[in-house]
């Protein structure tokens, strides 16, 4: 990491704890080191964007889960040209992909199904032998994905 990102993070980290309004407040102070010409303008918007979430917020928080089906539906349908490159016929790729078409409506999260199938593949991989074909992150991903389910 670098020293700058870690010490931005050191920052923000205990503030998205505390407040959305801490947050803000952190990146106007970056957005106000840029050259003079633009500075005043974006940071005026970024805080009108700022207490714009802030309102809308609660009215967000209104939606109840359920209601996220049909969006979850239509992101299906979107990506469903894509599944046409899918090789079924090998099912260390076709067991994943299915996995990850099925589960994003049944769990109304397209997280959650991108997790299932990714561990759905790194498991496939091993079962069959095929490890080297795994880069080192996946793995990592995929432990952390395994990891959150268990969590919950």
């Amino acid at each position: 990491v670098k020293p700058k990102f870690a010490s931005d993070f050191s920052f923000s980290c205990p503030w998205a704890r505390r407040s959305f309004a801490g947050n803000i407040e952190y990146i106007v102070k970056k957005l106000q080191r840029r050259p003079r010409a633009r500075k005043r303008k974006s940071t005026r918007k970024f805080r009108l964007y700022g207490a714009l979430a802030l309102i809308c917020a609660p009215v967000v928080g209104l939606i109840p889960a359920v209601a996220t089906a049909p969006a979850l539906i239509y992101v299906g349908c979107l990506m469903m040209s894509s599944v046409k490159a899918v090789d079924f016929s090998e099912p260390t790729d076709g067991i994943p992909a299915f996995l990850t078409i099925v589960m994003m409506p049944l769990t109304y999260s397209i997280a959650n199904g991108i997790a299932f199938g990714l561990i759905a593949f790194v498991c496939c991989k091993l079962l069959t032998g095929r490890a080297k074909e795994i880069k080192i992150p996946t793995y990592i991903v995929a432990a952390l994905f395994i990891l959150q389910f268990v969590l919950r």
